[in-house]
């Protein structure tokens, strides 16, 4: 754009200079001596103002000023358009659009997911795959099935980056009505078809090795997974078992992205052999193809673009390189240059979609070369909005590696600050890599425009609390009301020091997980609180990845370690579990405090540290126990007898006269998992123990309500 502003006005200007005095003299009320010198801005102004250009002016001449005119036309044009590129809205999606999707929450029914631009939306139980709905329908019907059945909570979780497209539009479920309150919007409704996903979107000619697809599960084999990619000319995909996640559960009914590794066969009748190994997944995700060749717009995919245009709200990008820019912008058949962009290579970055939470827009220069991914196609016009974030639509980040960088759903940030404010609401910085936004009906009181801005000035400091987070905007969503801030401090009178519950894993961190406890109550009464369990805690041994002891979505027994009860502390997780197997079934009295009425009592607690001469033990609370060497007769050393994360049942002698306290203990003996005895069962156990199974699953909830979901659903 800056090149094609240079070239025409050096165009206009050497015009003038050579035709300056011809146009003067063309007039007929002048002699050609009575011509006089005109400066160059009045020249300029008369070739501005003259009429149209008669047959007998030159041709050059007409050519600059049409192409002057287009010019003006066409970046207003194109500035109108950039400005409704950058607001999306569900209007905006139509049947078919595809979009990148994260889910949320996952249900036997459903599975609800977060959109781009602060949207939301559902994949309904019959909008997995083809193959999917044939099982659950053979399986509703009561009639004998080749393949596994299992349910959405084991095939899908929280975090995971899906691609669909557009089924229906906006609606609202009566499953989600409370009492007194209007109706919750579920959002759009989105499908998962490999048909739908790949197959408008993507040309079985432009496959090679390296790209990405989504595909799923056909059948499972002896050696590997027969997928379905949704795309025509594809006759058969294979995945084999070697290049499976690990972690994860596959089967008919998964969706993963598959990295293509070789191509086989005619173009109307090509085989592929995939990989789903996650190392291979992210770096071909990561890699940009050189030619030509955007048929695979899909989210995700990582593409080459160009900044166009710049402003306060977003980026207006070309898909492709420099070269590609810029042949566009001058095409070799013609000697003007031609602004005008092909709609088909325009592309958007929001605001909220660069680099990170604080970048502006105004240090993207024009010309400038991008890597971005895709997060969602809209249709008339054609429009692809990127990102340039990293960790969005990454299914496999490093270890380590937060998002949300430490911060926690339901929990209080005290010393948020107030940006600025808006019609919509308020906009906050809760630290130098996480911002936020608490919308009007999660402020304190309902202010005007004006009123909001004196009261939450910028750098305000303001305590809130997490409600949300959406990954593709990187934001959180908070809110400012007392009552909301108050209800998350308060703990259920039901949870005391030393009561075992069940949790509910919902994140692996380095230090521990992130567990939620529902208490039992109903109606109003029923709340749900999170709490924290230790990496020390997680595992009854030491273990390098306890994630794969207790997977996300798990629920398990533990046992409430300590309650954080001072509130001048300002802890994360106010509530501390264990999940060690011999404290959380010890019927011995949980030692919570330090008093002379436990002198003399066995306890079990964890070693927390080991030294040649003696060990630290923890109970419950914070109160920990001192073993000394001297205990022992022979005076072993210490570090090889005991190891951190052990538990051990020990006495205890007396307390130690420190700040803080500490107990004085003598070991009894080491607490080891008693072994189970091998049971062999007969043929005709195994068979009345399959038959016990099968019952036990016909009256399962979730199978009773498929048999009402699925029968809306036409068999195919």
């Amino acid at each position: 754009m800056v090149r094609a502003k240079r070239l025409l006005k050096n165009k206009v200007r050497s015009v003038i200079h050579e035709k300056e005095d011809n146009v003067i003299r063309s007039k007929k009320d002048r002699d050609i001596f009575s011509v006089q010198k005109q400066s160059k801005k009045k020249a300029e102004k008369v070739l501005e103002n003259t009429a149209p250009a008669s047959d007998g002016e030159d041709e050059v001449l007409q050519e600059i000023k049409q192409l002057a005119s287009r010019t003006k036309e066409h970046k207003k044009k194109f500035h109108n358009f950039v400005q409704q590129g950058l607001k999306v809205s569900y209007k905006d999606l139509s049947m078919g659009s595809l979009v990148g999707c994260c889910v949320t929450k996952v249900f036997t029914d459903r599975i609800c997911v977060t959109l781009p631009y602060r949207m939301k939306g559902h994949i309904p139980l019959t909008h997995i795959s083809a193959q999917y709905t044939k099982l659950m329908h053979q399986l509703a019907d009561g009639k004998p099935t080749s393949e596994a059945a299992h349910t959405l909570p084991e095939l899908y979780w929280p975090g995971q980056y899906l691609t669909a497209t557009v089924a229906a539009p906006t609606q609202t479920s009566e499953d989600d009505v409370h009492p007194g309150k209007k109706q919750k919007t579920m959002g759009v409704a989105l499908s998962l078809y490999p048909n739908d996903v790949h197959g408008s979107s993507v040309n079985a000619s432009a496959l090679r090795s390296g790209c990405v697809l989504q595909c799923s599960v056909t059948s499972c084999e002896d050696h590997g997974y027969t997928m379905d990619t949704g795309v025509r000319g594809v006759a058969a995909a294979f995945l084999p078992e070697k290049d499976v996640p690990r972690d994860k559960l596959v089967a008919v009914g998964s969706v993963l992205p598959c990295c293509i590794v070789s191509v086989t066969g005619d173009v109307n009748a090509l085989s592929l052999t995939l990989s789903a190994d996650p190392k291979t997944v992210v770096a071909a995700a990561n890699k940009t193809f050189d030619d030509d060749k955007y048929n695979l717009l899909l989210p995700g995919t990582s593409v080459v673009c160009v900044v166009s245009e710049s402003n306060v709200d977003g980026l207006a990008v070309h898909l492709g390189s420099e070269e590609q820019y810029y042949s566009s912008l001058y095409p070799e058949d013609s000697e003007l240059p031609q602004t005008k962009l092909a709609a088909s290579k325009i592309g958007m970055i929001s605001a909220m979609h660069l680099r990170g939470p604080y970048d502006q827009c105004h240090l993207f220069r024009v010309g400038q070369k991008l890597v971005a991914k895709v997060l969602l196609v809209t249709g008339m016009p054609r429009t692809v909005h990127l990102t340039l974030n990293k960790t969005v639509c990454n299914n496999y980040l490093p270890a380590g590696e937060d998002p949300m960088h430490g911060l926690v759903l339901d929990t209080v940030v005290p010393d948020a600050s107030v940006i600025d404010t808006c019609d919509l609401g308020v906009n906050l910085r809760l630290s130098a890599k996480c911002r936020a936004f608490c919308p009007l009906n999660k402020l304190p009181k309902a202010l005007k425009s004006r009123k909001l801005a004196q009261k939450y000035q910028s750098g305000t400091k303001v305590e809130c609390k997490l409600l949300f987070f959406n990954p593709f905007d990187q934001i959180f969503f908070v809110s400012l009301k007392p009552a909301d801030i108050k209800d998350q401090q308060s703990i259920p009178d039901e949870l005391k020091v030393g009561k075992v519950v069940r949790v509910k894993i919902l994140r692996h961190l380095d230090v521990g997980a992130v567990v939620q406890y529902t208490s039992t109550g109903r109606g109003r009464g029923t709340k749900s609180v999170q709490g924290f369990v230790p990496r020390l805690h997680l595992t009854d041994k030491n273990v390098s990845d306890p994630s794969s002891r207790h997977p996300v979505g798990k629920i398990v027994e533990a046992r409430v370690l300590a309650i954080e009860i001072n509130e001048s502390r300002k802890l994360k997780h106010k509530l501390i579990f264990t999940l060690k197997t011999l404290i959380v079934k010890s019927d011995l009295q949980p030692i919570c405090e330090y008093s002379d009425n436990c002198i003399g009592q066995e306890a079990e607690g964890v070693v927390t540290k080991v030294h040649p001469d003696k060990i630290f033990v923890q109970f419950f609370g914070e109160t920990m126990g001192l073993l000394y060497a001297n205990d022992y007769a022979d005076v072993p050393n210490m570090s090889e007898m005991f190891q951190v994360g052990n538990v051990t049942r020990v006495k205890i002698k007396g307390i130690g006269k420190f700040d803080p306290p500490v107990y004085f203990l003598s070991h009894l003996t080491k607490s080891f998992k008693t072994r189970k005895r091998k049971i062999v069962l007969t043929e005709f156990d195994v068979a009345a123990e399959k038959k016990k199974i099968m019952k036990k699953n016909l009256q399962d909830s979730w199978l009773q309500s498929l048999k009402k979901t699925v029968g809306e659903c036409p068999q195919e």
